[in-house]
């Protein structure tokens, strides 16, 4: 059985612990997007209509990540990423008082992991369950939003 590692004696024991990240189970898959903004936004206040546009003519690459409870980014050993390019023009159409932006929906699959560290001392528990969320195989899309940020705002969807 698996039991609590306190920061103290991951110094002083003499096990040869190696770090392992495995899933929770079967790592309890589900479906979840990340919502990117893509443009700037734009404020239509005078003129009866205005676009915002994106022409996406290069690449980008959305990785694995994991997440603990607390927000903290913690880093696996491998990356488990996905690049995309398009030579598409998205443009969404804004009447006067509106304002928006162009925002991108990538699915992903999300998985439950955790830290473990093994020795010649056994398996102790480290960390809690963390959160891996990698890109999945159905392609994204491009959206017209009238909530937005600022460029390069990202938020997950858990669907």
């Amino acid at each position: 059985m698996a039991t609590s590692l306190t920061s103290e004696k991951r110094q002083t024991d003499q096990c040869g612990w190696n770090d392992i990240i495995a899933l929770v189970g079967n790592g309890n898959p589900r479906r979840s997007n990340l919502h990117k903004q893509v443009t700037e936004v734009i404020e239509c206040a005078k003129a009866e209509s205005c676009e915002v546009g994106h022409e996406s003519i290069k690449s980008f690459t959305i990785g694995a990540s994991i997440t603990a409870g607390d927000g903290e980014f913690a880093t696996l050993g491998f990356d488990v990423s996905e690049t995309r390019s398009t030579g598409e023009t998205y443009t969404c159409v804004f009447v006067k008082g509106q304002k928006g932006c162009v925002k991108y929906l990538m699915p992903h699959i999300s998985y439950d992991a955790q830290h473990w560290l093994e020795g010649s001392c056994g398996l102790e528990f480290a960390d809690p369950v963390y959160t891996i969320r990698a890109p999945s195989s159905k392609e994204g899309h491009f959206y017209c939003w009238d909530d937005c940020g600022y460029m390069g705002d990202e938020n997950w969807e858990e669907v």
